[in-house]
Formats: C-alpha cells, sequence, structure tokens
C-alpha cells in the first residue's frame, strides 16, 4: 500500500473517528490491514483504536503477529496492563531488552515486587537524574527516596527548566519525603508548589464549571427510576465510589480476597458504554439533562455494552469497578443495571480533603490542586451522595474508614451480607490476597490494616483553616 494510499485510509478513519462511526471505522482499518498485512502504521492505528474503546482482548489477539515491533510493543503491553497480564507483559520486555524501567517498575509495582520496581526505577534515574516521573513512583514506596535524591530534586526545582507537569512532579515528590519525616511545615510548603505547578498544566480548566456539573446532575436525576431489564450475565459489577482517598482501594481489595468476587479495580468502561450508546442515540439534550430522554432500551445497551467489556473479570458471582468518581454516575448505573450493589466509601471530611491535596493525580482529577475549590467540591460532593440515597436508600452502602479500621471484622461481615455472601476468613487476611491493584494505594493494600491514617489532617492544621471555615459554614 503507497504512502498516499495509507493516508487516504488514516483521513477516511479520522471522519469516521468524529461523525462516531466505531463500528464503520472499525471494519474500515481491519479491511486495510488485511489488504497490506505489513504495514505497521496501520496495525498502530488500529490497535489505538481498540485501546481507545476498551477492546484490549482485541487488541491483544489482532495485533499478535506484529507485538514485537518496538511501534507496537508499547500498544501491546498497555492491553496486557488493562487486563492484568503483567507477568506476560514483563517477559514480553524483558525477551526484547527494553531498556523501558520506567514502564517495568510500573508493572512489577502493581504486581506487589515492590523491590524490582525499586531496582528498575534506580536504573531509570541512572538512565536520567532528572526522570520526574521516576522520582514520583518512587516516591509512593516506602523508603522510596533519600536525601541525595531530594537535594537533587530541589536543585531540578531551582533551575526552573522544567515543564510545569514535570516541576509538580518533582515537588510532590520533595513533599512525600519531607512528610515522612514529620517535617510538616516543610512538606508543605512542596506541596503547595507542587498543586500550582499542576494547576498552571491544565489548559481551559474552569472550576466553577466543575461544580455546577454537580449541581446539574442533581436536578437531571430527580427521580428514582431503576432498571426493570433482564441483563445477559450471570456476574454482577459491584460499583465502589466516594472521593478519592476514602478508602476505595482497601475496600475492593477486601472484596477481592473472598473467593465469588473479582477485584477488576478503577475501570473506565462505564463511561466508554455510555459513550458508544449517545453516539448511536444522539439524544437532544447534552450531558447530564439526557437522563430522562433516554429509553430503557438505551439503557440497557449501557449496560450491556460495559458487560461486553467488562467480560475478563466476569469469571466469579461478582466483580468490582472501584472508579471513585462513578459515584457522579449512580443515576446511571441505577437505570442500567438491575440490583444494582453500590458500595459508597466515606472519609473524615478533613482527613479526605487533606488526603486529595497531598496527592498528585493523573489529568482526570483537576478538583485537588487547590485547597478552597477542593472544600468546596467536597461540600457538592456529599450534596449529591445525599441525594442518591434519599432515592435509593436500600441500593448504596456507606462505609466509613475510620469503622472499618476500627472495627473491621464487623464492618467486613457487613459489605458481604449487602453481597449477600457468606464471611471468609480471607477477607480479614486481605493483605495477603496476591493480585494486581493499579491504583496508588497498591503498596498499601499489601500490608494490615495501621490507624495512622485516621486524623491526619491535625499535622497540617496550620494550612487548613479556610478549609475549616468553609466545612463550617454548611453546618
Amino acid at each position: 500500500m503507497s504512502i498516499h494510499v495509507t493516508k487516504d485510509v488514516i483521513d477516511q478513519a479520522k471522519l469516521l473517528f468524529r461523525q462516531g462511526k466505531l463500528q464503520e471505522l472499525e471494519l474500515h482499518l481491519r479491511e486495510a490491514v488485511e489488504q497490506d498485512n505489513t504495514n505497521i502504521e496501520l496495525y498502530s492505528w488500529l490497535g489505538q483504536f481498540y485501546l481507545q474503546t476498551r477492546q484490549f482482548k482485541r487488541l491483544i489477539n489482532e495485533l499478535a503477529v506484529v507485538k514485537n515491533h518496538p511501534t507496537i510493543l508499547q500498544l501491546y503491553i498497555s492491553a496486557l496492563r488493562a487486563q492484568k497480564q503483567h507477568q506476560y507483559a514483563i517477559e514480553l520486555l524483558l525477551a526484547e531488552k527494553s531498556d523501558n524501567h520506567l514502564l517495568l517498575a510500573m508493572l512489577y509495582k502493581e504486581q506487589g515486587d515492590f523491590t524490582a520496581a525499586h531496582q528498575q526505577l534506580d536504573q531509570q534515574l541512572l538512565k536520567s537524574n532528572s526522570d520526574a516521573q521516576a522520582y514520583w513512583q518512587k516516591a509512593l514506596l516506602k523508603n522510596g527516596l533519600n536525601k541525595a535524591h531530594v537535594d537533587r530534586l530541589i536543585t531540578l526545582l531551582e533551575k526552573k527548566n522544567a515543564t510545569q507537569a514535570e516541576q509538580a512532579l518533582y515537588a510532590y515528590s520533595v513533599a512525600s519525603y519531607f512528610d515522612k519525616q514529620n517535617d510538616y511545615e516543610r512538606a508543605f510548603s512542596f506541596y503547595n508548589q507542587g498543586a500550582l505547578a499542576k494547576k498552571a498544566s491544565f489548559i481551559h480548566y474552569l472550576p466553577a464549571q466543575e461544580l455546577d456539573e454537580l449541581e446539574q446532575i442533581e436536578a437531571a436525576f430527580s427521580t428514582a427510576i431503576k432498571a426493570e431489564h433482564a441483563l445477559d450475565s450471570e456476574s454482577c459489577p459491584v460499583f465502589i465510589v466516594g472521593m478519592p482517598r476514602t478508602g476505595t482501594t482497601l475496600v475492593e481489595q477486601i472484596l477481592a480476597s473472598h473467593s465469588q468476587v473479582v477485584g477488576a479495580d478503577e475501570l473506565s468502561d462505564l463511561a466508554m458504554a455510555c459513550q458508544s450508546v449517545l453516539h448511536q442515540v444522539r439524544p437532544n439534550k447534552p450531558y447530564p439533562y439526557w437522563a430522562d430522554e433516554l429509553s430503557k432500551d438505551a439503557y440497557k445497551a449501557i449496560a450491556d455494552s460495559y458487560l461486553t467489556l467488562t467480560s475478563s473479570f466476569q469469571s466469579e458471582r461478582y466483580f468490582t469497578d472501584k472508579m471513585p468518581l462513578n459515584f457522579k454516575a449512580i443515576g446511571i448505573i441505577l437505570r442500567a443495571f438491575p440490583n444494582a450493589k453500590i458500595i459508597h466509601c466515606k472519609r473524615n471530611p478533613l482527613d479526605t480533603i487533606w488526603g486529595n491535596y497531598r496527592q498528585l493525580f493523573g489529568d482526570g482529577i483537576r478538583f485537588s490542586y487547590d485547597l478552597k475549590h477542593l472544600a468546596n467540591y467536597y461540600l457538592r460532593y456529599n450534596k449529591l451522595m445525599n441525594h442518591w440515597l434519599s432515592l435509593y436508600p436500600t441500593h448504596i452502602l456507606n462505609v466509613e474508614y475510620e469503622s472499618l479500621v476500627d472495627e473491621t471484622e464487623p464492618q467486613i461481615r457487613r459489605m458481604l451480607n449487602f453481597l449477600e455472601l457468606d464471611f471468609e476468613s480471607k477477607c480479614l487476611d486481605f493483605h495477603r490476597t496476591e493480585r494486581v491493584v493499579h491504583t496508588i494505594s497498591n503498596e498499601q493494600v499489601k500490608q494490615p490494616i495501621f490507624k495512622s491514617g485516621i486524623g491526619r489532617w491535625r499535622h497540617y492544621e496550620f494550612a487548613l483553616n479556610e478549609v475549616i471555615n468553609i466545612l463550617k459554614k454548611e453546618h
């Protein structure tokens, strides 16, 4: 296939994607690959399509013949990672003598091999001693950074040669080090520096719009409509929701230790399922005001699409989806899934707010880099959750982090009772359960429950006066 023909194929692919014609787009790319099965650029486009539409199993099958090509290998590893095939991904990278130490470190870390993760990160920093992501990943590990690392990071910050996103990684890494040294004032100065840098890296971010969205969701989903249709699946999703840093990973690890529960981690499949159906239905109103416009069939289509996307996790009675911000989608969930089980993780408001501010997230969470905005976001989130609880009191179980820490076995029994599951002692020994955990708490859930996270905000009370006043005004 000539360069000109390849360009025509790609231009047509872009057009189909913009039009939302995803089935036609897939067929178009597959036919192009079949006509020229040596064209790596076309394979790459097909692989990117499968990644964006979260068809990981199909990517793994369709691109297996070219998986060792450098252009394809990264896509292939991403799909394996999403399917929790970490050992195979590691073996592939090692067989190819890959020097992508950062990716190997992430795979080892998510698999629970923290020693190997440390070794790979050290190799990465030998290769590039200014690699911002490598420093941050070390900072997330126990005893990750030493004083030499921190001195180097402070020097990098003072030079101001890095991008804003890199400056944020440097600053949060240093802050994490001083936090572990109990030097809280110095830690806060770097948390603040990192938050300012991260916030400055956002383009077209409107905090007020984000707050308004939560109000609009409440208004749009104002009635307690529940799904009536049957689902073509024997495995049911358990949605674990709440603000980030409220114990969602801990709750999932406990449940995933049960013989009838598969822990699927943070999934974006619900958003993808909604998007695919909306491309076909094309409602007249914008999100979230199409809530009542969508038919029962459309909501069933969302459920069916979601179950197709998550099929690899459906080997037991339940699988967990612990995307915290799905708290915004509870109205969709309960209109799409009959008998949906939702566990809402709660935590002390100040611990929640401080826990979010001190964490450097990916770009999907933008509300956490300004304490005032974060406090107001918390209040809107809490109001929305109270709305859902008033509509669906029997479908949502509140689990308080502090109660789970202080009364672990009774709270575990309470969760299992909600899921109509018998108690299993393995849930108490959750830290021994071997499973891949993608989230930033993956090292913590490999340890027994500890109480040091309760009241952690008090170390930074000197910086939280405005937050405390905002919360007081609401009561």
